[in-house]
């Protein structure tokens, strides 16, 4: 039931250790600080889990809302430039994210 986020796993660790060790990078030791070490991991099991919650709803029927949700991931990156990095978004941007918003809720009405 989860070999496609199982499989999707082992191919993007395999992609990115090829080109670490193709690029010559060096592994990251504890210099690095608990901080980079607590995002990684984070990360890591955040987007695991994105990818285990969109299979499940994908098996249980649930498509095309599912669908529609996943192409808003654009919008999240802008969302969270603005909070973690204190990026400024223009108009334009938050007119995208508004519109985007009212199209979810009609959606999934």
């Amino acid at each position: 039931m989860f070999w496609p986020v199982f499989t999707s796993r082992l191919a993007n660790t395999a992609v990115v250790i090829a080109v670490a060790v193709l690029a010559g990078a060096r592994p990251v030791g504890r210099e690095a600080g608990s901080r980079v070490l607590a995002a990684t991991i984070g990360s890591g099991v955040l987007d695991a889990s994105a990818n285990l919650c969109y299979v499940l709803a994908t098996r249980a029927g649930l498509f095309g809302i599912v669908a529609v949700l996943t192409s808003l991931y654009p919008g999240i990156t802008v969302l969270l430039a603005r909070v973690v990095l204190g990026e400024r978004m223009q108009a334009v941007q938050r007119a995208g994210l508004v519109l985007a918003a009212i199209g979810v809720t009609l959606v999934t009405l």
